[in-house]
């Protein structure tokens, strides 16, 4: 009885010690296209980075049109298997940083695409690239390296 009891045990651990799955793919152009529409402000257009993979999108607004605050997020598997975050809002900047990652510090400047965008560091020690966009302010974030958050930055058009 005793052997059969440890091959029990040790199948339910086998199967238990598998890779978690990925986290499910998702579309985020509708609520990209959303942002744009009800936002006060006009909004930059997102456009996912090649062969990357959306994982969580969504809109944070007030019921009805053209009222602030609204926040779009999406949050992004890199090709190296990293996360990596945009988020774009109607609020100032220090408000949206404050939001996505309080306690962040000053870290100087990350030329994207010809324009210069803030970095901080989160407390995690993680990249933070913040940028007015328009009347907008847009922030990239996560643990991807770098050159990953270079390029999620350059798809805020």
């Amino acid at each position: 009885m005793v052997p059969v009891l440890v091959v029990l045990v040790a199948l339910v651990l086998w199967q238990q010690a598998g890779d978690d799955p990925p986290p499910p793919s998702v579309d985020p152009t509708g609520d990209v296209a959303y942002a744009r529409r009800i936002a006060p402000v006009p909004f930059p257009d997102v456009v996912s980075p090649q062969g990357w993979r959306a994982t969580s999108s969504q809109v944070d607004a007030p019921a009805g049109d053209k009222r602030s605050p609204v926040t779009l997020r999406i949050g992004y598997v890199t090709p190296g298997g990293r996360f990596a975050e945009i988020v774009v809002s109607d609020q100032a900047p220090a408000t949206v940083l404050r939001q996505v990652a309080q306690g962040s510090t000053a870290d100087g400047t990350t030329p994207v695409g010809g324009a210069a965008w803030e970095r901080y560091r989160s407390p995690r020690g993680e990249t933070v690239l913040v940028r007015r966009v328009g009347r907008a302010t847009a922030v990239v974030t996560g643990d991807a390296p770098d050159p990953d958050l270079v390029t999620a930055a350059s798809a805020i058009r």
